[in-house]
């Protein structure tokens, strides 16, 4: 799965055809010149985990900057929020392939390690952890790697954990997010 930086049309950052970071450092500046909003979910949510993360890796803090604005939303709303403002926002692959017909918004950015959104089975323990368990092991057999490798999305989104040879890089990437303060 992926995230996607989107925004207007227009694009008046100028941030198309750079590195997420870059598009995020473009962004900064056209706000701070009054021509760019960024709506943020700012509910700690995994996309607003990551989206901070970005901004902590262009060096950049948007906190209470007068273009940028936290939802404190779900991802439709923050979109419909971008599309009403025409503004940037960060949101994962699935809700945006959800929305975009109805929306008035492009992807600027939609590749990069920075983009990748990889998933995570935990099993609370105050929960059913059986049947938790159970999930669990079926998600990572051969046939539930076979059924997550067969969903294709629209080539949208990763393989499944096997073959290993895609285990070690996407590791490495997810290893690389864990470390960044967002």
């Amino acid at each position: 799965n992926y995230f996607i930086l989107v925004g207007p049309p227009d694009d008046p950052a100028e941030a198309s055809g750079k590195s997420v970071i870059d598009a995020f450092k473009s962004i900064y500046s056209a706000g701070e010149r009054g021509r760019a909003l960024f709506i943020s979910r700012g509910d700690n949510s995994g996309t607003n985990v990551r989206e901070m993360q970005i901004w902590n890796m262009a060096g950049l803090s948007p906190k209470n900057r007068s273009w940028y604005i936290e939802s404190g939303s779900d991802m439709v709303t923050t979109l419909s929020i971008a599309n009403e403002k025409q503004a940037y926002t960060l949101v994962d692959v699935g809700t945006w392939l959800f929305m975009k017909d109805k929306l008035k918004l492009k992807a600027i950015v939609d590749r990069g390690d920075e983009l990748i959104n990889i998933y995570s089975v935990y099993i609370v323990p105050s929960g059913n952890t059986r049947d938790a368990s159970a999930f669990k092991q079926f998600l990572l057999s051969r046939e539930g790697q076979e059924i997550i490798n067969n969903f294709r999305g629209g080539g949208l989104f990763f393989s499944a954990i096997w073959p290993n040879d895609r285990t070690s890089w996407l590791r490495s990437v997810w290893e690389k997010w864990s470390k960044i303060k967002g």
